[in-house]
């Protein structure tokens, strides 16, 4: 070809060819001009580790990976394979292969820190913390000038509540990196865990000053003003994940205001319930501020939520003209609102009396409903903590209830292997497994209505109790969802129940001891 200074169809050129298509991202037109050049260059690793990444990259991720492998089987010491290998082994969630991927690649690159930023951030996301933070100490020892390790370690200390040592090694990051905004954000959200609120909220709101689009510096602003009972914290609830991902699939922008009053006067309403089933009942509580404007207020759930709603939401308006969307999460902004009673839902009738014959063949009254785990554990989250992963060891909460007569009950969705019998051996009694109702949200009602106590993390069966007007003796973690506020017996989003909290450094003995006074132990 003219001007390349490759023979046509040479390895050399097909590769050019392939560049030119990663370039413009043309990724299946690089896999054909790459696959076209292996049989023509079977001894360079270049080919196959493009190859690797066009497959990926065209959503082929099975035979990305399989190229990679045949690659350091080929060449195993090629670091670039090994590095590639783990990234993808890492984002389909194969984390013991991409720790061993990663493993491989760090004394093949021992001037580079990437390896080991990887190999850190797959242990924290296992859990594995103690791995991780000596392997992340022994890196930083080797690149004590790279952030992203320092920031890593700082996650670490986060998860396993050093909050000092955390707070430390943020220190030591941004005197590398003083303009980072994501280490920025992570040491103002360990400033309010450590608890130092304050602080925490005045170093977002200044970073704010400067750049108020930065969506993860406003939605955690939110939860912090939010949590202290500053209801102008809507306005930064605005940029939370749910809203941005919503907003990105209609084309609109993030900065995309709320909806007025004005603009559902006379219209038809559809609330849109973009978040998970306990956040869409938490805020239907706003929608009764909509009934005086709009002509007609319908509900777009999780289609498990509508037998329990109220029929006319769940049904369309005859005549009905091109509706207004707005998302459920917006109504607090829209109408600048605090605390509201939670929505009010009842259960069967036919269901509850079933479900009371149910509980009685199961042993003497009082019936205790339990519940120790709920929210995203960290090996399931998109980053680690990148969410709040609630839990109470089970033995620990049955040894709470050894004193409590009555029968225990476990409305515990997908119990981890030995959890129950945890439970069951510490409160010396047999625990009931319920744990089916929260396939079918009107069963979830009936069992409810049915109990004498709930004692429970917070989850969306929490919201139904609260909706029933039921009472719930709440374990709250910390940190805490907003919507349990800081350090109050009482939150004013569930006027029903009290909330028992784990102390900063992770016990649960004093928030267990007024558990169990409280229920006559």
């Amino acid at each position: 070809m003219p001007g390349t200074g490759f023979a046509a169809g040479s390895a050399a050129e097909q590769i050019r060819l392939a560049e030119d298509a990663l370039a413009a991202g043309r990724f299946k037109e690089a896999v054909n001009a790459l696959r076209k050049a292996l049989p023509l260059d079977r001894e360079s690793p270049r080919p196959r580790l493009m190859l690797g990444y066009a497959l990926w990259r065209s959503g082929q991720r099975a035979e990305a990976i399989q190229t990679l492998q045949q690659l350091v089987e080929m060449a195993p010491d090629n670091a670039d394979a090994w590095f590639n290998l783990g990234n993808f082994y890492r984002t389909e969630r194969r984390f013991d292969d991409a720790v061993a991927a990663f493993r491989r690649a760090v004394p093949l690159r021992r001037d580079n820190a990437e390896p080991w930023i990887n190999l850190g951030y797959v242990l924290a996301q296992q859990g594995h913390f103690a791995e991780a933070q000596r392997e992340l100490g022994e890196a930083i020892a080797r690149f004590p000038r790279e952030p992203d390790l320092l920031v890593n370690l700082a996650q670490v200390q986060r998860a396993t509540r050093h909050w000092n040592d955390a707070l430390a090694t943020l220190d030591r990051c941004l005197a590398l990196a003083p303009h980072h905004n994501g280490y920025r954000i992570t040491r103002s959200i360990a400033l309010d865990e450590s608890g130092q609120p304050d602080r925490a909220l005045a170093e977002l709101s200044a970073l704010l000053d400067s750049a108020p689009a930065i969506a993860e510096a406003r939605f955690a602003r939110a939860q912090m003003r939010l949590s202290r009972r500053d209801w102008g914290g809507w306005e930064d609830y605005l940029w939370r994940p749910d809203r941005l991902r919503w907003l990105a699939k209609q084309g609109m922008r993030p900065t995309q205001p709320a909806a007025t009053r004005a603009e559902v006067a006379g219209r038809d309403v559809v609330l849109v319930g973009e978040q998970g089933l306990g956040d869409v009942v938490f805020f239907l509580r706003f929608a009764k501020l909509l009934e005086p404007a709009a002509r007609s207020v319908r509900a777009e759930v999780d289609s498990r939520l509508e037998p329990i709603l109220p029929r006319e939401w769940t049904s369309s308006p005859e005549g009905s003209a091109v509706p207004i969307r707005i998302l459920l999460g917006d109504l607090p902004a829209m109408f600048q609102q605090g605390p509201l009673p939670s929505l009010e839902l009842a259960a069967d009738a036919g269901r509850s009396a079933e479900l009371k014959a149910r509980l009685s063949s199961c042993g003497p009254a009082p019936y205790i409903g339990v519940s120790w785990q709920a929210g995203v554990p960290w090996t399931d989250m998109s980053a680690p903590g990148a969410g709040i992963f609630k839990r109470v060891p089970p033995a620990d909460l049955g040894r709470t209830l050894r004193a409590i007569p009555g029968t225990l009950i476990s409305l515990q969705r997908a119990a981890p292997a030995g959890d129950v019998e945890a439970l069951s051996a510490a409160a010396e009694r047999p625990v009931q497994d319920f744990s089916w109702v929260n396939e079918s949200l009107p069963d979830a009602l009936a069992l409810l209505a049915g109990l004498h106590d709930y004692v429970a993390v917070s989850n969306t069966n929490v919201h139904l109790n609260e909706a029933i007007g039921r009472s719930t003796r709440v374990l709250v973690t910390h940190p805490s969802e907003w919507r349990w506020t800081r350090d109050d017996e009482r939150s004013p989003w569930f006027r029903h129940a009290v909330a028992y909290r784990q102390a900063q450094d992770g016990s649960w003995a004093a928030a267990l001891h007024a558990l169990r006074k409280d229920l006559g132990g």
